[in-house]
């Protein structure tokens, strides 16, 4: 014969001599500073990210991440002192179906509101003269991050030039990357992964 424990004894957790029932783990509920039954978050609550009763898992973890990664697999001719588009024919990942490589290439579309980081790396060819512009651009008009510099002195020096930005996007809100240089001539922007 067991005793069973009630459940102000069963929040304790100190009795080793009574048993607990079913009932006397829901009143063992979870928190910050209590150990015990947590429920688990469905990934709709995980997105909405409001719920302060609920566990995340790996998976709901998954869920929330929404981004991508495109790349041109070719050089693309960049004209002088021009504002060029970069267009992405490549995906490495696209968790939300935020990029197309059939239409509006240029564009990385919002699917799911929310804070993004969003970053363009790039490399011009070798060439002196001049000076080099990366922007990413939010609906094709404002400009929300921009890095400009003097081309890389040397024969042979690629200039290179990352830009970046933490921005709050809402669902069709769609960012570009823009290049701008003013060597001469035409310039080639690099292919890139």
């Amino acid at each position: 014969i067991v005793e069973l424990a009630t459940d102000a004894e069963t929040i304790t957790g100190t009795d080793t001599s009574r048993a607990i029932t079913p009932a006397n783990l829901q009143a063992k509920v979870a928190s910050a500073t209590a150990k015990g039954i947590v429920e688990l978050a469905t990934d709709a609550e995980a997105i909405a990210g409001t719920d302060t009763e609920r566990a995340i898992t790996p998976a709901n973890l998954a869920a929330t991440t929404a981004g991508a990664r495109v790349y041109n697999s070719a050089n693309q001719a960049v004209a002088d002192v021009t504002l060029f588009t970069v267009l992405f024919n490549s995906e490495r990942y696209d968790t939300d179906t935020i990029h197309s490589t059939a239409s509006n290439t240029s564009r990385l579309t919002c699917k799911t509101a929310g804070k993004y980081i969003i970053v363009f790396l790039g490399s011009f060819a070798a060439n002196a003269t001049g000076f080099r512009s990366f922007q990413i651009w939010l609906n094709g008009t404002t400009v929300i991050a921009e890095n400009n510099g003097a081309a890389v002195p040397g024969a042979g020096n690629l200039t290179s030039c990352s830009v970046s930005s933490i921005y709050n996007l809402a669902v069709n809100d769609y960012v570009e990357a823009i290049v701008y240089q003013n060597s001469g001539g035409s310039l080639n922007l690099l292919t890139g992964a």
